[in-house]
């Protein structure tokens, strides 16, 4: 890659880095391009303004950047889990460990994913990790793990309560709190055994 380009994609990733930080610190709808070029000490707005076309776009890039830091962050922890309830388990235990190691990160995303402005009919956005955790409950009634439930409902109530996490639990209980989501998750999803 040529210096200049190699250059621009370093200024883009910065200005999407400082984004994420202004947004976890001043939440989304005081996230101004203004704020925005003061905390990453950038010349001026245009210069975000050159590489997204306003500042959805820009928002939109800031939440893919998270994800893919939380994805880098999770996925070797669930790719080593045998059986699908140990899987969810380490969905859980992954994402309250990225918030702990990551709070500006996790905190930003759920600022966004609120408040991210979405076409009219578009149900995608933030709905990636929520369609992961339905495949994920299918996979699990699939081979007998988990009981019958619906998938939709019990992956939005899993990852409300994660996203609650960002927000509302004080930093020294988030190790608690992982724990207890797991087994709270565990019941509600094994299957149930006859007597």
């Amino acid at each position: 890659m040529p210096p200049t380009q190699q250059r621009a994609v370093e200024r883009r990733t910065h200005i999407i880095a400082t984004a994420v930080d202004v947004v976890a610190e001043v939440g989304y709808h005081q996230a101004s391009f203004a704020k925005i070029v003061e905390r990453g000490g950038l010349s001026s707005p245009r210069l975000i303004s050159y590489h997204f076309t306003n500042r959805e776009a820009l928002m939109t890039e800031a939440l893919a950047y998270v994800v893919e830091q939380a994805q880098a962050h999770m996925h070797p922890r669930i790719a080593a889990a045998m059986t699908v309830q140990e899987k969810l388990a380490a969905y859980i235990l992954g994402n309250l460990d990225f918030l702990e190691t990551n709070p500006t990160c996790a905190i930003a995303a759920v600022q966004i994913v609120a408040n991210l402005p979405r076409a009219e009919g578009d149900q995608t956005q933030g709905d990636t990790s929520v369609r992961l955790l339905e495949q994920l409950f299918t996979d699990g009634q699939a081979a007998g793990e988990m009981r019958h439930f619906d998938n939709r409902v019990m992956a939005v109530t899993l990852r409300a309560a994660i996203d609650a996490a960002a927000t509302g639990i004080d930093r020294a209980n988030l190790a608690h709190h992982a724990e207890e989501l797991v087994e709270i998750f565990r019941l509600a999803t094994t299957v149930e055994v006859q007597s």
